[in-house]
């Protein structure tokens, strides 16, 4: 249906924006933010447990991963101060294990 392959990467192209949707409605999704500094900030909150220690600036779309993005880094005790285009999404990734 995606021509997907086993143990294959790939950037998604746009036959694969309705997989998105279709995982959604259909699995369980665990979500987690990216990035290296994103990464790094969340995991040393966490670590630390003390709220509010790092501080994050980026800019995402406003789109329901943008909320999604900024609630994982809020959950962590992130402080996080984003800019939202109207128009371009947030960049996404997904994993398919199989």
């Amino acid at each position: 249906k995606y021509c997907l392959k086993p143990n294959e990467a790939f950037l998604a192209e746009e036959n694969h924006v309705s997989m998105y949707k279709e995982m959604v409605e259909n699995y369980y999704i665990d979500y987690t933010e990216g990035g290296a500094c994103h990464n790094t900030m969340r995991v040393a909150q966490l670590i630390l447990q003390h709220p509010n220690v790092f501080a994050f600036m980026g800019c995402s779309g406003k789109d329901e991963f943008g909320k999604i993005l900024v609630s994982i880094a809020k959950e962590a005790g992130v402080v996080v101060s984003y800019q939202f285009h109207d128009t371009l999404h947030t960049g996404t990734c997904a994993v398919v294990i199989t």
